[in-house]
């Protein structure tokens, strides 16, 4: 028997793109809820339900309406809270991800899953970085890490910051690499932009090229 998946999201262009790679990439096929969470959907029971929300409300309003039977579940946010994400992450066959998950990392977790027999997703998220419990919530960085993030984002080095702080070189630099390890990102670009797709930083300020911190 074919696996099958049934995917909504708040946008509609994301579950048009994201049927399309199952197909392409997964060989699952795939019904597109956007298109026909109206229709009368009987018992129909899928290996996969895929939602993709935006905000908090969203979720909290589609999960009622979705009654889809599904043997896993993949929640994708944009924002979610602690509470949301830990609710998540308790289910067995559940699983939560952020919005800046990789396209190829979806598709290896559900190509694990396929050719996995009774596989508890609990097994995947101990071993990937990006899954329920490493969604980065805006709180988890503290008002000083955010302090240093702005910093960043406006091109200072480390050193520059130490002086605009009153720390230490060293310190400032501790405080960079616990930013960089909460977001899970390399660098000063990629943290910029996955704290804006967090909402962290709310606009795409002028990058300044200078040395690494």
């Amino acid at each position: 028997m074919q696996n099958t998946a049934a995917i909504y999201s708040s946008l509609s262009i994301f579950s048009d793109a994201l049927c399309s790679l199952l197909k392409d990439k997964a060989g699952i096929k795939c019904i597109n809820l956007n298109r026909e969470l109206n229709r009368d959907s009987g018992t129909a029971r899928v290996s996969f339900l895929i939602m993709h929300f935006c905000t908090v409300e969203d979720y909290l309003l589609k999960k009622k309406h979705i009654k889809i039977e599904s043997d896993y579940k993949i929640f994708i946010f944009r924002r979610a809270t602690e509470k949301i994400i830990q609710e998540i992450y308790n289910q067995k066959s559940s699983i939560a991800f952020s919005e800046s998950v990789s396209a190829e990392d979806l598709i290896n977790v559900i190509k694990t899953v396929v050719k996995s027999e009774n596989l508890d997703f609990k097994d995947i998220k101990k071993n990937l970085p990006f899954v329920s419990r490493k969604i980065i919530a805006p709180q988890m960085l503290s008002p000083r890490e955010v302090e240093i993030l702005n910093l960043l984002a406006q091109g200072m080095t480390a050193y520059s910051i130490s002086l605009a702080l009153g720390i230490s070189v060293f310190t400032a630099r501790n405080h960079v690499a616990k930013i960089y390890e909460k977001l899970a990102v390399n660098d000063r670009v990629g943290a910029v932009i996955k704290a804006i797709s967090l909402g962290i930083l709310r606009d795409l300020p002028d990058l300044i090229e200078k040395d690494d911190v």
